[in-house]
C-alpha cells in the first residue's frame, strides 16, 4: 500500500499545477487479484485508478501486451467499480506507445528488459512526461537511471523500490 499512497501524492502535486486535465500512462497492468500473489505486481493500476476516481477530468491509459492481464485487470476494476477510470491499450508498450498524445504521467512498469525500459522512458520525455516513475529500481530501471543522469534533464529521487523523475524546466 506504500507504493499507492507515494502515487497519490506524486499525482496530487502534479493535479495541483495543472494547466489541463492529466494525461496519465502506464505500461504493465495488474496482474493478480491477489497483491500477496507471486504475481502480485502491477497493482499500480489499481491505485491509479482509485486516484483517478476523484479526478474525472483526468485521463488513464493503461498498456499491456498480455490480454490475460488486461482481462484480470478489468475483473478487478468491475469487482471495485473502478473500471470507467482506465482504458486499456493492448499491445507491446513501445509501439503503442509511440502512437500515444502527450503524456504528464508515467508509471513504466513492463519488461524486466532494460533496454525496453530504456526505451518506455524515452518515449514519455518525447511526449513531454514532467514525472515518470519506474518500478523495480535495482532492475528494470537501471539503463534509463543513467540515460536520465547523464541528460542532466531530470531531478531523480531513488525511493526503497521506485525511482522518480522529475522533469528540470527549462529556463526561460
Amino acid at each position: 500500500m506504500i507504493v499507492g499512497v507515494e502515487l497519490a501524492r506524486i499525482l496530487d502535486s502534479l493535479y495541483a499545477d495543472r494547466q489541463s486535465p492529466l494525461e496519465i500512462i502506464e505500461t504493465g497492468c495488474v496482474r493478480a487479484l491477489n497483491p500477496d500473489s507471486p504475481e502480485g505486481d502491477g497493482w499500480s493500476t489499481f491505485y491509479i485508478a482509485g486516484w483517478a476516481s476523484n479526478h474525472p477530468d483526468c485521463r488513464f491509459t493503461s498498456y499491456e501486451l498480455n490480454p490475460r492481464h488486461i482481462e484480470t485487470a478489468s475483473k478487478l476494476l468491475r469487482d471495485t467499480s473502478l473500471h470507467p477510470f482506465v482504458h486499456f491499450v493492448e499491445g507491446d508498450s513501445v509501439a503503442m506507445l509511440g502512437t500515444a498524445g502527450h503524456v504528464d504521467f508515467a508509471y513504466l512498469d513492463t519488461s524486466d528488459d532494460l533496454e525496453h525500459g530504456l526505451a518506455e522512458f524515452q518515449i514519455c520525455e518525447a511526449k513531454d512526461a514532467r514525472m515518470i516513475v519506474m518500478d523495480d529500481r535495482e532492475t528494470k530501471c537501471l539503463l534509463a537511471l543513467k540515460y536520465a543522469k547523464e541528460s542532466g534533464r531530470w531531478e531523480i529521487e531513488e525511493q526503497s523500490r521506485l525511482t522518480v523523475f522529475r522533469r528540470i524546466p527549462l529556463e526561460v
